[in-house]
């Protein structure tokens, strides 16, 4: 891991498993009487001032949700505004925020960088997305996965049904977004690290959104994933997501994913350890059947001619 930069951010050869171990030591050492909490009981971290030049400050600007969300800082000093008033956004400061609560997360000086990982569920998952303020109002996405257990909907009925936080909430809350956190980096941890070429007219700023595609996509091999999800992570429109892919991958989403999740099942097979319908499972496919003929039309074999060698 690398040392910090002068202004106390870290440098960019961070990587995401670096940053969900920071977003774990947020979450373990988080205290109760220094939390944000939007649309309940405020018991947590005092005002800093009022909110100036939104329009400016924030990368969506001032909005709301229509579910609850949490925000870790992991990095540097932004700022939290909610409910017309702004929190200093620095770990290992939470920020829990109730379904319809007026907030944005920005910076607090224009050249003063700063990273944070927002949680947003999705059905019965949860949204892990790292966003890094660069300075000069420039805002990067890093990285994004889905993690979907028993841990992930627990938390989520947690927040959704609490309206009044307490010390004692917290100390509920934190073993479950303990244990989601710590999914996403067994996730990661286990994720191929292969870099794939771009095609050759791709510029940059089309390359960084295609990485954030590709580390989606690789991040969440255990399940299938929808354009439309991209597009809601990137803040774009599915139909240029796709055909930005496919322009500097030269495949299209659907078919980048699946050769990722059929070369994870073709490495597990090769393992040993499990059977064919397990190694289904572990790729998204909740019928063995499904994805035999899947694995058979992509590498010419059965999966159990493999599991057999």
């Amino acid at each position: 891991m690398s040392a910090s930069s002068d202004n106390g951010h870290a440098e960019s050869s961070f990587t995401p498993a670096d940053w969900l171990r920071r977003a774990l030591d947020v979450a373990v050492r988080a205290e109760a009487n220094d939390i944000v909490c939007g649309g309940a009981q405020r018991w947590a971290a005092q005002p800093t001032g009022r909110p100036q030049e939104p329009g400016h400050r924030y990368p969506l600007g001032l909005h709301h949700h229509s579910y609850p969300e949490v925000c870790l800082p992991l990095e540097g000093r932004g700022r939290m505004e909610v409910d017309g008033r702004c929190y200093a956004l620095l770990p290992p400061r939470l920020s829990v925020l109730h379904a319809q609560v007026v907030h944005s997360e920005g910076f607090e000086r224009v050249d003063r960088p700063y990273t944070v990982m927002w949680m947003l569920p999705y059905m019965s998952s949860w949204k892990l997305w790292l966003i890094q303020y660069q300075g000069e109002r420039r805002w990067n996405g890093l990285a994004g996965w889905i993690v979907q257990s028993r841990h992930s909907k627990s938390l989520l009925d947690l927040l959704s049904g609490q309206r009044r936080m307490s010390a004692a909430t917290l100390e509920t809350m934190r073993p479950r977004l303990v244990m989601v956190l710590a999914e996403a980096l067994d996730m990661q941890i286990a994720r191929p690290t292969t870099q794939r070429p771009f095609a050759a007219d791709v510029n940059e700023h089309h390359r960084q959104i295609v990485d954030q595609i590709r580390q989606l996509l690789d991040n969440n091999l255990n399940r299938a994933i929808r354009v439309d999800e991209l597009g809601e992570f990137l803040h774009l429109s599915p139909d240029y997501v796709n055909r930005l892919f496919m322009r500097a991958v030269g495949q299209s989403i659907h078919r980048y994913h699946l050769q990722r999740r059929m070369e994870a099942g073709m490495n597990l097979l090769k393992e040993g350890k499990l059977m064919v319908k397990q190694v289904a499972y572990q790729v998204g496919f909740g019928d063995p059947l499904y994805f035999s003929r899947a694995f058979k039309k992509f590498h010419g074999v059965w999966p159990t001619q493999v599991a057999e060698v």
